[in-house]
């Protein structure tokens, strides 16, 4: 049945309603249960009563043991008591508020954060206008209850209600889970995964050909790491040092061999300060800094900036670019 489920609701996703429709009839498993319907016209009639007495049936029959039901009876009542004070009924908001929400308020969702501080603060308001602006609350009506019906898909079980795009999520995890499996998994020399075939790479697809020899080390070389844009090459070594290797522009040369052309690297930078060997050295995503680490207890970061991150260069030329167009306007 759950198969079938998320088949259904991947086929309205797609907008194929007339398909997920026919696969619901002919195989009699509907994508949304009958007490998650109910509750669906209960919010929208405004039967705040009965709409928490579903939520409790949702919460009885569900396997999931890990929901917790009152962050949603939380959803419900705070409306409630927003249309409360909307229609300007105080008493009955304030009764609403010490007998329900508040033995709940503990419990409120992570967006809703002092719950109970901001619910009453609302009584203090002097028009229906002032608690919509701040309560952030489009005011009672179809509107509303559709908006608290979105938010109510977060909070019920996911066997009453699948969550969105579900499906293509576990898709995804069973290509990264065959790229997981795969021993000898090469970007560059592999396929790229597919879900009709199981996924394999063989031991060919690894680097077999010796293309530089990097000597200034001296001592043994225990950590590597290329840059993330691809240019640089950074070692720790048992020598207390740490280098900067640079892929030269003109990087492939002739070599020895016709088939395995020899890579120009050059070394830009020698990072010491350790009093003991280097086990670690690595980049930060933005290639700006370089962090390094051994046996000494230390771990030292360093400013080095090789690389210019793209993005971080294209958004410094935009103003200039801007200022450019702007002064061509005016020409």
């Amino acid at each position: 049945g759950e198969v079938v489920r998320l088949m259904v609701q991947a086929m309205r996703e797609l907008g194929y309603g007339g398909a997920a429709s026919a696969l619901e009839e002919e195989s009699g498993v509907q994508l949304v249960p009958p007490a998650a319907l109910r509750l669906h016209r209960l919010v929208l009639d405004g039967q705040w009563e009965d709409a928490l007495a579903v939520i409790d049936l949702l919460a009885a029959h569900s396997p999931l043991s890990r929901w917790d039901k009152r962050t949603a009876q939380v959803e419900v009542l705070e409306h409630q008591f927003l249309e409360l004070l909307d229609g300007g009924h105080t008493a009955p908001a304030l009764a609403l508020l010490r007998s329900k929400i508040s033995p709940l308020s503990a419990h409120s969702p992570p967006h809703h954060s002092n719950l109970l501080q901001r619910l009453t603060a609302l009584l203090l308001c002097k028009s229906p206008e002032e608690v919509r602006a701040r309560a952030n609350f489009p005011g009672a009506g179809l509107q509303a209850r559709k908006q608290l019906l979105m938010r109510l898909q977060h909070e019920l079980p996911p066997d009453a209600v699948p969550r969105r795009g579900r499906l293509a999520s576990l898709l995804l995890a069973a290509r990264q889970a065959q790229v997981t499996s795969c021993l000898y998994h090469n970007v560059s020399g592999c396929s790229a995964p597919s879900l009709l075939s199981d996924h394999t790479c063989t031991k060919e697809t690894l680097p077999q050909k010796h293309v530089a020899t990097l000597a200034e080390h001296a001592d043994e070389v225990w950590n590597v790491c290329f840059s993330p844009c691809g240019r640089y090459l950074a070692s720790a070594s048992k020598d207390c040092t740490a280098r900067v290797w640079e892929l030269s522009d003109d990087a492939a040369t002739p070599s020895t061999s016709a088939s395995s052309p020899a890579l120009n690297w050059k070394l830009v930078l020698s990072l010491g300060g350790h009093h003991h060997p280097l086990s670690l050295v690595s980049f930060s995503p933005d290639s700006a800094h370089i962090v390094t680490g051994g046996l000494g207890r230390l771990i030292k970061i360093w400013r080095v900036a090789v690389c210019t991150p793209p993005l971080l260069f294209l958004l410094f030329l935009l103003p200039i670019i801007y200022i450019f167009i702007f002064v061509f306007l005016l020409s």
